[in-house]
């Protein structure tokens, strides 16, 4: 049986490409990096950007020549060149599989969804999507997504695909894999809230940490204290088992930590390559902040994305200044107003 040719969103057969900079972060559900996936697709490489260039793409990492390029950019726009200039999100979200009216076959249990159901579950992404979930699968069936967790009829589903997947007719997909291909549906730059980042965070976070962040959130009320600017935020969250506090941060430029009021670092902070090693104490705040609007979420995502080519910041003067002006709220000294978190905003997550 010959494979399905696999449908994609965008035609970028004969434009032209410069890239400068690695992505920092790169699906891959893409099917490999853009030096190998663009001359598959018809695209073309180039080594410098001229007016016949479409795309330069401008990797958010620090590269040489990357200002320079950009400014190039700029005045082959104003001379009338049809130049888009994107980042490693935007060439993903070019590069990505149409999802709409894809076939997808579901089985197992995933970590995005552990209560077997709900809005983050793969069954109802597909859904948001476009696509469409066959009960079983068949020659006609695109992709499986087989979750890692023990389920029901688990071991039946990999019986099932595996002949599928050894002729070549249908694509088995990993969570993380089906996530992300998901993410690369949303265009870059959509600010869709906490629904949207929560979809988005399964690629960039550790999804025990994501989990352990939203039953705080769910659990009771918490009262947080956070500064927000267009480069950063800094917060206090309350530590779950004592009266103890923790001092958070997070920059626009993937620096962050998160401290005890004795300053020493929160020990989860940890995670693997290629994702965001901050702790649920961090996460509790971004979410927070992106569900009460006083943080963009496309904002979170990049910031965190960045985090993850990032180690924990071993600065402790940001920590410092969050702790001082908690205890001048203690104190009565200092007018720092709390954000309230309501459970039932999460629930549905």
């Amino acid at each position: 049986m010959a494979r399905k040719q696999r449908q994609f969103a965008e035609d970028i057969e004969g434009k032209s490409f410069v890239i400068i900079g690695e992505m920092i972060h790169w699906p891959g559900a893409i099917g490999g990096p853009p030096e190998a996936v663009i001359p598959k697709r018809g695209g073309i490489l180039h080594e410098k950007l001229t007016k016949e260039t479409d795309y330069p793409v401008l990797s958010p990492a620090r590269a040489g020549g990357k200002a320079k390029a950009h400014k190039t950019a700029l005045k082959l726009q104003d001379a009338g060149a049809k130049i888009e200039v994107i980042d490693d999100a935007g060439l993903a979200h070019l590069l990505r599989p149409k999802l709409e009216a894809a076939t997808f076959y579901i089985a197992g249990g995933f970590d995005c969804a552990p209560g077997g159901d709900g809005p983050t579950h793969p069954r109802t992404l597909v859904g948001t999507v476009g696509g469409v979930v066959h009960e079983s699968p068949n020659e006609e069936t695109q992709f499986a997504v087989i979750g890692q967790r023990r389920a029901a009829g688990k071991a039946d589903a990999e019986r099932l695909i595996e002949p599928l997947v050894e002729a070549g007719s249908l694509q088995r997909l990993s969570e993380e894999a089906f996530l992300e291909m998901v993410a690369l549906h949303r265009p870059p730059g959509k600010d869709d809230g906490l629904s949207g980042l929560f979809i988005r965070l399964q690629t960039l976070f550790d999804s025990g940490k994501i989990e352990r962040a939203l039953k705080m959130l769910k659990k009771e009320r918490l009262h947080l204290f956070a500064d927000v600017t267009r480069t950063r935020i800094m917060g206090i969250v309350r530590s779950q088992r004592t009266e103890d506090v923790y001092a958070c941060h997070l920059s626009a430029d993937g620096i962050y930590s998160c401290r005890t009021m004795g300053l020493e670092a929160c020990m989860g902070q940890v995670g693997a390559t290629g994702q965001c090693k901050g702790c649920k104490h961090l996460l509790v705040l971004v979410m927070g902040l992106v569900n009460e609007g006083l943080l963009k979420s496309t904002d979170a995502e990049l910031w965190l994305a960045a985090a993850a080519s990032k180690g924990v910041s071993k600065d402790t003067e940001t920590a410092a200044e969050a702790i001082m002006k908690y205890k001048g709220v203690q104190a009565g000294e200092v007018d720092w107003r709390p954000i309230e978190t309501v459970p039932e905003d999460y629930y549905a997550l």
